[in-house]
Protein backbone atom coordinates (compact mmCIF):
# COMPACT_ATOMS: atom_id res chain seq x y z
CA UNK A 1 0.00 0.00 0.00
CA UNK A 2 2.85 2.30 0.88
CA UNK A 3 6.65 3.52 -0.48
CA UNK A 4 7.94 2.84 -3.66
CA UNK A 5 11.07 1.71 -5.50
CA UNK A 6 13.28 5.23 -3.68
CA UNK A 7 12.12 4.31 -0.58
CA UNK A 8 13.91 0.63 -0.72
CA UNK A 9 16.54 1.67 -2.72
CA UNK A 10 19.15 0.97 0.06
CA UNK A 11 18.24 -3.07 -0.34
CA UNK A 12 19.00 -3.07 -4.31
CA UNK A 13 22.36 -1.34 -4.09
CA UNK A 14 23.89 -3.29 -1.44
CA UNK A 15 22.80 -6.29 -2.51
CA UNK A 16 23.95 -5.55 -5.94
CA UNK A 17 27.66 -4.69 -4.70
CA UNK A 18 27.96 -7.39 -2.02
CA UNK A 19 26.79 -9.86 -4.92
CA UNK A 20 28.27 -8.32 -7.76
CA UNK A 21 25.26 -9.17 -9.42
CA UNK A 22 22.81 -7.46 -11.73
CA UNK A 23 19.76 -6.39 -9.23
CA UNK A 24 16.24 -5.49 -10.82
CA UNK A 25 14.21 -3.24 -8.53
CA UNK A 26 10.69 -3.92 -9.51
CA UNK A 27 7.77 -1.86 -8.70
CA UNK A 28 3.90 -3.29 -8.80
CA UNK A 29 0.05 -1.56 -8.40
CA UNK A 30 -0.46 -1.14 -4.79
CA UNK A 31 -3.64 -1.15 -3.10
CA UNK A 32 -6.29 0.16 -2.13
CA UNK A 33 -6.48 1.62 -5.44
CA UNK A 34 -5.51 -1.97 -6.91
CA UNK A 35 -6.54 -4.81 -4.44
CA UNK A 36 -5.41 -8.34 -4.64
CA UNK A 37 -4.05 -10.27 -6.85
CA UNK A 38 -2.68 -7.16 -8.67
CA UNK A 39 0.86 -6.90 -7.09
CA UNK A 40 0.89 -10.77 -7.60
CA UNK A 41 0.31 -10.18 -10.82
CA UNK A 42 2.94 -7.69 -11.78
CA UNK A 43 5.63 -9.61 -10.11
CA UNK A 44 5.09 -12.61 -12.46
CA UNK A 45 4.91 -9.81 -15.14
CA UNK A 46 8.15 -8.44 -14.20
CA UNK A 47 9.84 -11.82 -13.79
CA UNK A 48 9.00 -13.16 -17.52
CA UNK A 49 10.65 -9.19 -18.30
CA UNK A 50 13.65 -10.27 -16.37
CA UNK A 51 13.69 -13.72 -17.79
CA UNK A 52 13.31 -12.12 -21.21
CA UNK A 53 15.59 -9.50 -20.99
CA UNK A 54 18.70 -10.65 -19.16
CA UNK A 55 21.23 -10.94 -21.25
CA UNK A 56 20.61 -7.39 -22.50
CA UNK A 57 21.29 -6.70 -18.87
CA UNK A 58 24.58 -8.44 -18.87
CA UNK A 59 23.32 -10.87 -16.69
CA UNK A 60 23.34 -14.63 -16.62
CA UNK A 61 20.07 -16.04 -17.23
CA UNK A 62 21.50 -19.64 -15.87
CA UNK A 63 21.51 -17.43 -12.29
CA UNK A 64 18.24 -15.82 -12.10
CA UNK A 65 17.43 -15.23 -7.73
CA UNK A 66 14.58 -13.70 -6.81
CA UNK A 67 14.00 -11.33 -3.14
CA UNK A 68 11.94 -9.36 -0.99
CA UNK A 69 10.95 -7.52 1.96
CA UNK A 70 7.57 -8.10 3.53
CA UNK A 71 4.89 -7.85 1.27
CA UNK A 72 7.77 -8.10 -1.29
CA UNK A 73 8.78 -11.69 -0.10
CA UNK A 74 5.21 -12.32 -0.23
CA UNK A 75 5.43 -11.40 -4.26
CA UNK A 76 8.94 -12.97 -4.32
CA UNK A 77 7.68 -16.65 -2.85
CA UNK A 78 4.61 -16.79 -4.67
CA UNK A 79 7.32 -16.25 -8.03
CA UNK A 80 8.88 -19.09 -7.14
CA UNK A 81 5.61 -20.65 -6.96
CA UNK A 82 3.87 -19.97 -10.13
CA UNK A 83 7.30 -20.61 -12.22
CA UNK A 84 7.09 -23.75 -10.50
CA UNK A 85 3.58 -24.62 -11.18
CA UNK A 86 3.62 -22.80 -15.11
CA UNK A 87 7.24 -24.56 -16.00
CA UNK A 88 8.32 -21.36 -15.77
CA UNK A 89 12.34 -20.73 -15.79
CA UNK A 90 12.52 -21.12 -11.73
CA UNK A 91 14.39 -18.84 -9.53
CA UNK A 92 17.49 -20.40 -8.61
CA UNK A 93 17.46 -18.82 -5.12
CA UNK A 94 15.08 -16.52 -2.85
CA UNK A 95 16.16 -14.27 -0.43
CA UNK A 96 13.10 -13.49 2.05
CA UNK A 97 12.95 -10.61 4.33
CA UNK A 98 9.83 -10.72 6.92
CA UNK A 99 8.20 -12.64 5.30
CA UNK A 100 4.31 -11.99 5.15
CA UNK A 101 3.35 -15.72 4.82
CA UNK A 102 0.37 -16.67 6.99
CA UNK A 103 -3.68 -15.01 7.85
CA UNK A 104 -3.26 -15.62 11.38
CA UNK A 105 -2.70 -12.29 13.07
CA UNK A 106 -3.48 -13.76 16.78
CA UNK A 107 0.56 -15.38 16.42
CA UNK A 108 2.85 -15.16 19.29
CA UNK A 109 4.73 -12.12 17.43
CA UNK A 110 1.50 -10.16 16.62
CA UNK A 111 0.55 -10.45 20.30
CA UNK A 112 4.13 -9.48 21.48
CA UNK A 113 4.36 -6.48 18.89
CA UNK A 114 1.32 -5.44 19.36
CA UNK A 115 2.34 -1.67 19.89
CA UNK A 116 5.92 -2.05 17.97
CA UNK A 117 6.94 0.63 16.06
CA UNK A 118 7.67 1.16 13.23
CA UNK A 119 5.18 -1.64 12.87
CA UNK A 120 2.76 -2.84 14.50
CA UNK A 121 -0.85 -4.97 14.61
CA UNK A 122 -3.18 -2.74 14.33
CA UNK A 123 -1.23 -1.00 11.46
CA UNK A 124 -0.84 -4.67 9.71
CA UNK A 125 -4.57 -5.56 10.21
CA UNK A 126 -5.03 -1.89 8.71
CA UNK A 127 -3.06 -3.06 5.78
CA UNK A 128 -4.69 -6.68 5.04
CA UNK A 129 -8.33 -4.76 5.04
CA UNK A 130 -7.11 -2.43 2.01
CA UNK A 131 -6.04 -5.24 0.23
CA UNK A 132 -7.86 -7.87 0.03
CA UNK A 133 -11.04 -7.78 -1.94
CA UNK A 134 -13.10 -9.85 0.36
CA UNK A 135 -12.03 -12.21 3.81
CA UNK A 136 -12.17 -15.06 1.22
CA UNK A 137 -8.82 -13.64 0.03
CA UNK A 138 -7.38 -14.20 3.46
CA UNK A 139 -7.77 -18.05 2.52
CA UNK A 140 -5.72 -18.28 -0.78
CA UNK A 141 -2.41 -19.65 -0.27
CA UNK A 142 -1.12 -16.71 -2.38
CA UNK A 143 -1.68 -14.90 0.95
CA UNK A 144 -1.83 -18.03 3.25
CA UNK A 145 1.75 -19.26 1.61
CA UNK A 146 1.97 -21.59 5.00
CA UNK A 147 -0.26 -23.50 3.92
CA UNK A 148 0.46 -23.69 0.09
CA UNK A 149 2.43 -26.85 -1.72
CA UNK A 150 5.97 -25.54 -1.36
CA UNK A 151 7.90 -28.36 -2.56
CA UNK A 152 10.57 -27.63 -5.13
CA UNK A 153 10.71 -24.60 -4.61
CA UNK A 154 14.33 -23.18 -3.90
CA UNK A 155 17.56 -22.90 -2.05
CA UNK A 156 15.90 -19.93 1.07
CA UNK A 157 17.25 -17.67 2.97
CA UNK A 158 14.94 -16.24 5.33
CA UNK A 159 15.45 -13.27 7.64
CA UNK A 160 12.82 -12.29 10.81
CA UNK A 161 13.32 -9.80 13.12
CA UNK A 162 12.37 -9.78 16.84
CA UNK A 163 10.28 -6.91 17.02
CA UNK A 164 8.08 -7.63 14.66
CA UNK A 165 4.65 -8.56 14.47
CA UNK A 166 5.63 -10.78 11.22
CA UNK A 167 8.38 -13.02 13.27
CA UNK A 168 6.26 -15.96 13.49
CA UNK A 169 5.20 -15.96 9.74
CA UNK A 170 8.55 -16.53 8.84
CA UNK A 171 9.69 -18.77 11.28
CA UNK A 172 6.41 -21.13 9.83
CA UNK A 173 7.05 -20.52 6.76
CA UNK A 174 10.40 -21.54 7.45
CA UNK A 175 9.46 -24.60 9.14
CA UNK A 176 6.72 -25.59 6.25
CA UNK A 177 9.63 -25.28 3.63
CA UNK A 178 12.03 -27.53 5.34
CA UNK A 179 8.61 -30.15 5.57
CA UNK A 180 8.77 -29.98 1.70
CA UNK A 181 12.79 -30.74 2.12
CA UNK A 182 13.35 -27.29 0.95
CA UNK A 183 17.26 -25.78 1.69
CA UNK A 184 16.78 -23.10 4.24
CA UNK A 185 19.05 -21.51 6.58
CA UNK A 186 16.92 -18.50 9.03
CA UNK A 187 18.83 -15.92 11.06
CA UNK A 188 16.51 -14.13 13.53
CA UNK A 189 18.12 -10.59 14.82
CA UNK A 190 16.30 -10.62 18.36
CA UNK A 191 16.76 -6.57 18.66
CA UNK A 192 15.53 -5.92 15.41
CA UNK A 193 12.41 -4.15 14.33
CA UNK A 194 10.47 -4.57 10.98
CA UNK A 195 12.42 -2.36 8.07
CA UNK A 196 16.28 -2.67 10.20
CA UNK A 197 17.09 -4.84 6.63
CA UNK A 198 18.36 -1.68 4.45
CA UNK A 199 19.84 0.10 7.19
CA UNK A 200 23.21 -0.89 7.39
CA UNK A 201 24.68 2.30 7.29
CA UNK A 202 23.28 2.93 11.07
CA UNK A 203 21.90 -0.41 12.14
CA UNK A 204 25.13 -3.32 12.48
CA UNK A 205 22.13 -6.05 12.42
CA UNK A 206 21.29 -4.78 8.89
CA UNK A 207 24.82 -5.26 7.86
CA UNK A 208 24.89 -8.88 9.40
CA UNK A 209 21.51 -9.57 7.79
CA UNK A 210 22.47 -8.33 4.35
CA UNK A 211 25.83 -10.39 4.15
CA UNK A 212 24.05 -13.25 5.29
CA UNK A 213 21.77 -13.40 2.55
CA UNK A 214 24.60 -12.24 0.09
CA UNK A 215 26.49 -15.50 1.25
CA UNK A 216 23.78 -17.83 0.92
CA UNK A 217 23.10 -16.63 -2.28
CA UNK A 218 26.31 -16.88 -3.76
CA UNK A 219 27.38 -20.50 -1.91
CA UNK A 220 24.26 -22.22 -3.27
CA UNK A 221 24.35 -20.27 -6.41
CA UNK A 222 26.33 -19.71 -9.37
CA UNK A 223 25.64 -15.45 -9.06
Amino acid sequence: MIADLDVYDATPRTIAAQANAVVVSADYRRAPEYKFPAAHDDANAAWHWVVDNVAGLNGDGSGIAVMGENAGANLAINVSITARDKDWTMPVHQSLIYPVASKNTMSVSYEENRNAKPLNKPMMLWFVEHVVRSKDDLDDPHIDVVEADLSGLPPTALVTAGIDPLRSDGEKLAERLRDADVAVETRNFQGATHEFFGMAAVVLAAQEAQSFVVDDMTRKTSI
